[in-house]
């Protein structure tokens, strides 16, 4: 069975007509991976379980706990909510002096077989 999927995907264009561009497949879920992770549990309506504390443990301090917390969270999130996909790689660095957190996934893409597909992105912290 072939699924293909197709949607408004993240990143946008400078103009309006690329916003309204329709992505394909693996595009569509990365940007549903970064939205699953950065939702906040409880924060789209009648999913309350859906999302992740990440995007809070930015202000725990810094430490193997908070590096281990948004692993397990991000690791559990992935396997209940995105079946796209499976998680072959996930990294959590701390990067004290631009005060970030960076997350590099790497995926396979199950529908299409493709290995190795990377999503990095990072959170600012304050202080």
């Amino acid at each position: 069975m072939n699924n293909n999927f197709s949607d408004f995907a993240y990143p946008w264009g400078p103009t309006l007509t690329s916003f309204l561009e329709i992505k394909p497949d693996i595009e569509v879920v990365k940007t549903s991976l970064l939205n699953l992770i950065m939702y906040n549990l409880s924060e789209v309506p009648m999913l309350p379980n859906l999302g992740t504390t990440v995007s809070q443990s930015v202000f725990d301090q810094s430490d193997t706990i908070m590096e281990a917390s948004i692993d397990s969270t991000i690791r559990e999130a992935v396997e209940l909510y995105e079946d796209r996909v499976e998680l072959v790689d996930l990294q959590i660095t701390q990067n004290q002096s631009a005060k970030s957190v960076g997350v590099q996934l790497i995926v396979d893409y199950l529908p299409t077989n493709e290995k190795n597909i990377y999503i990095g992105f990072s959170l600012p912290r304050n202080g």
